[in-house]
């Protein structure tokens, strides 16, 4: 038996993790959004050899490539579908424990062997494992495990390359194969969201030492493997776009919330730029869109954004940028400072350090602190929300609990080891809460509704490839990559219920339109699927919506089909 307080304490949260990660993964098993949908339909579009449709300047492939290669082996049941993908975010947030394990022990080991922490005195070990281990389940349970998206694969990989900066920073001598595999990485990051390719910059520039033969070379190193990894698909990216590009996703997001410009069917304006294939208006009132085009997938306009926005150069307003700045910052910092009780045991640490000492000592930490504070500046200027802050605001609380030297001989204090425990029980005890609410109340983006539907369309004669039009779906007709189904033409939800109230000479001119656009069925939304992203109620789509002459109600649903002969 280990007989090491900091073995038996890692196992504990180790085993805590994996029960809370395995039981979120449960209760979210059905749970789908808008970006999953997409990159599931670019997996695939990889399992059909689609390449033409794979070439995204939007949506990053790695995750693509897991999900591919996961559907491939399992090939699940059209309601085994979203829980098969589910248990591999739970695989993935296995590997994402043993990469914190990595990062957090080498912050250990090279705090051991900084001077001052046998001087002044730093936290114990066992408090910071148990700070620590729980931060990062609070962090990575909560708001990651149940999004079918790559933001846990950006947290591991975050937690690796810090781990061998960390250990880059903390050796004497040149570690050349550091250097590679840090490379190796940031590339690997590249691929899994588009973000990692200027943070990889960042990282790079961190790993000059001061070695006088070799200070340059190192990070040159660094930047060749990072590069070489990235290149082929910059390539690619580029060669379809017929511009250099390493994705499209900054630029978007960018234009879409700092500029509010439309997140679909955009069609340009004088400030907005002139759009190069947009989405095709049909009707004015209710207003009808037809995308039937290149782009495959279950719902084109989210499947490859950088498609249908091309062309998109919002013109510049130097005031607008700066109140989405100073609103994005501010929401920022608002997610550095939680949970509130975290930062109480935070400044309570803080109270009774020695200021110039720890200051002196979490400056030490700059290749950690820098890096995540310019990447959260980065988000400033585009789109903030909380899944994309994790992996960062560990780095920066990392960088302080390592650097936090203390008053006197206060390192064996007993109030450090009862803080410990008390945040950690805090920590998890809101997580596994969390969890417990979503499992008694039920989520918002419940698939269960989006299997009914798909399996009814599919006893009603809807057939998997069938090119379909949606009323009142907006970005979230997932019954349509369920059952195979594309959606070529919509009615969004804003204008759902102007179609109900529409006369009858006006609804059959808009249902011609869609038979125009060769869509063989229309599915309506009667307030029966997932919560709207967009923020229209159900509630209102039930109220508005009628059973009209021609209009079929989908067993098991609210939701109505008309079929186009």
């Amino acid at each position: 038996m280990n007989s090491d307080p900091c073995a038996r304490i890692k196992y504990v949260f180790r085993g805590t993790g994996l029960l809370l990660g395995s039981i979120e993964g449960y209760v979210s098993r059905n749970a789908i959004n808008p970006d999953g949908r997409s990159y599931l339909d670019l997996a695939q579009a990889y399992l059909h050899h689609d390449w033409a449709t794979t070439v995204n300047a939007y949506w990053s492939p790695l995750y693509a490539w897991l999900l591919a290669l996961t559907l491939g082996v399992a090939r699940p049941s059209l309601r085994s579908e979203f829980p098969v993908v589910h248990a591999l975010n739970v695989a993935l947030f296995f590997v994402s424990l043993a990469a914190f394990e990595f990062f957090w022990s080498g912050l250990m080991e090279v705090r051991k062997s900084a001077d001052d922490v046998h001087t002044t005195g730093g936290l114990p070990e066992t408090v910071l494992w148990s700070l620590g281990y729980p931060f990062f389940i609070w962090l990575s349970v909560g708001s990651l495990v149940s999004m079918i998206n790559p933001d846990l694969v950006v947290m591991t990989l975050v937690l690796l390359i810090a781990g061998v900066l960390i250990r880059i920073h903390g050796s004497g001598d040149s570690v050349w194969h550091l250097h590679f595999l840090l490379g190796l990485l940031l590339g690997i990051g590249y691929l899994t969201k588009a973000v990692m390719f200027p943070a990889g910059f960042l990282f790079v520039a961190t790993t000059s030492r001061n070695q006088p033969k070799t200070r340059w070379l190192q990070p040159i190193v660094v930047a060749l493997v990072f590069l070489v990894v990235c290149s082929p698909q910059i390539i690619v990216l580029s060669r379809a776009k017929g511009r250099l590009t390493f994705a499209d996703t900054g630029r978007l997001a960018y234009a879409w919330y700092t500029y509010h410009l439309p997140v679909r069917n955009w069609q340009g304006s004088p400030t907005s730029g002139t759009p190069v294939h947009p989405t095709r208006k049909l009707y004015e009132h209710p207003t009808v869109f037809e995308f039937n085009g290149p782009i495959h997938g279950s719902y084109p306009p989210w499947q490859d954004p950088s498609y249908w926005n091309e062309g998109m150069r919002p013109v510049f307003n130097s005031l607008q940028m700066a109140r989405h700045v100073r609103q994005d910052l501010t929401e920022i910092l608002g997610t550095i400072l939680q949970p509130r009780y975290w930062i109480c045991g935070m400044l309570l640490i803080l109270f009774v350090a020695a200021p110039r000492e720890s200051l002196r000592a979490i400056g030490r930490q700059w290749f950690l602190i820098v890096p995540a504070l310019l990447v959260m500046a980065m988000y400033a200027v585009t789109f903030v929300t909380f899944r994309y802050f994790p992996p960062w605001v560990l780095l920066l609380w990392s960088a302080f609990l390592a650097g936090v030297r203390l008053r006197g001989h206060l390192g064996n204090s007993w109030m450090y080891r009862v803080l410990a425990i008390i945040l950690a029980g805090l920590l998890l005890a809101a997580t596994a809460y969390g969890t417990y609410g979503q499992a008694r109340h039920g989520r918002g983006d419940d698939a269960t509704p989006e299997y009914e539907t798909a399996e009814a369309l599919a006893k009603v004669g809807v057939r998997s490839g069938t090119k379909v039009a949606a009323i009142g779906f907006d970005n979230d007709a997932h019954w349509a990559y369920l059952g195979g189904f594309n959606v070529i033409a919509e009615i969004g939800s804003d204008d759902a219920c102007a179609f109900w109230s529409a006369p009858l000479a006006e609804r059959d001119k808009v249902l011609s339109e869609f038979a125009r656009t060769g869509a063989n069925a229309v599915i309506a939304n009667g307030g029966s699927g997932v919560k709207n992203t967009m923020g229209t109620s159900l509630e209102l789509l039930q109220r508005c919506t009628r059973d009209a002459q021609g209009w079929t109600p989908i067993p098991g649903t609210r939701n109505l089909v008309y079929m186009i002969r």
